[in-house]
């Protein structure tokens, strides 16, 4: 019928044999050709009564009697399902896209709407610096030299937007350390370096760090660790040079190294044994790289004293002091 929903048309035959008072009996619904003719019903139509489903005439057979019902039945079933996949994609962007954006016309100043970079340069660039040691660690006698780098500026704070240390040993003569550039794509540092010295061995120091002053807006990517450059402190190696060390003569040469006159210092000893020593002396003026040198020699009765206020030399060759010895050769 018009406006009415349809539904599912089912045909059906049935067919039954059996044995009834000794004679072999087939009953057929519909009784006349029932594969070519079958009886049909509609599942889901609307039935004329208040029964549900669709009724046929009750049927008494020579065999059986019966009836058809139809029930139609309808379960609700909920189901959950939880997508759990992953995978990658391709995902791609068109510049044209943003660019239409805001209205972009004829007034289009691409000089004050398009940024141009390069890949690898500015906030794209990865700074990558390199430390060595260009010195010897036993012959110097350093124990630890490490290379402090600071980097850009924190928008957040007074202090650098990056640090890094290098550490540079015996075992371990050169390192590296990389960072990202800062939005502005800075491409310059600052760094310093620390030693740390035999403390036998360093004169003026006071136990504090010897650290290099800072060198600002280096760009190079590779640094060079020299003691002439980086270390405050100056070497001076003690040597004997023309010296009758014995008990006949000289019998001992004291020989002190110290920043200033009046400050403490360290004292060498120069027996005759081929002695020859390093110290490390922490000038008190790092630019002028002056020291104070004492040298006293002491004779079987008596004893000689130079001073030197200024002396700048990495070699101190100790000799007999002319001054203070009579030679004589009788002939």
């Amino acid at each position: 019928m018009p406006g009415q929903p349809s539904g599912t048309t089912v045909e059906y035959y049935l067919r039954a044999e059996g044995l009834k008072g000794g004679v072999n009996l087939t009953q057929s619904l519909p009784a006349q050709q029932p594969e070519t003719h079958p009886l049909s019903y509609t599942v889901g139509a609307p039935q004329p009564s208040a029964v549900t489903g669709l009724k046929v005439p009750e049927t008494d057979g020579p065999l059986i009697g019966f009836s058809l019902q139809n029930i139609d039945a309808t379960q609700q079933v909920k189901r959950r399902f939880v997508f759990n996949r992953t995978e990658a994609v391709h995902q791609w962007y068109h510049p044209s896209g943003v660019l239409s954006r805001d209205s972009i016309g004829p007034a289009f100043d691409p000089a004050e709407r398009i940024t141009h970079v390069q890949l690898g340069q500015g906030p794209f660039k990865v700074i990558s610096v390199q430390a060595l040691a260009g010195f010897d660690f036993d012959a110097h006698h350093v124990l630890v030299a490490t290379v402090h780098l600071s980097y850009g500026r924190d928008p957040d704070g007074p202090g650098p937007l990056r640090t890094a240390d290098i550490t540079l040993t015996r075992e371990r003569p050169q390192g590296r350390v990389q960072f990202n550039a800062d939005a502005a794509g800075t491409l310059e540092y600052s760094y310093d370096v620390e030693f740390t010295y035999d403390p036998d061995r360093v004169v003026g120091g006071d136990g504090k760090s010897i650290r290099s002053r800072t060198f600002a807006g280096v760009t190079a990517r590779s640094i060079t660790v020299d003691l002439d450059t980086h270390s405050p402190l100056f070497g001076v190696q003690i040597l004997p040079g023309h010296l009758s060390l014995g008990e006949q003569l000289v019998s001992q040469v004291q020989v002190r190294v110290a920043p200033t006159r009046d400050t403490p210092g360290s004292t060498v000893v120069l027996r005759g044994n081929g002695d020859r020593d390093v110290r490390y002396v922490l000038p008190a003026d790092p630019a002028t790289r002056r020291i104070y040198v004492r040298q006293e020699t002491f004779f079987k009765d008596d004893s000689s004293v130079q001073e030197r206020t200024d002396f700048a030399d990495h070699e101190l060759v100790v000799n007999e002091p002319t001054d203070a010895i009579l030679r004589m050769t009788p002939h």
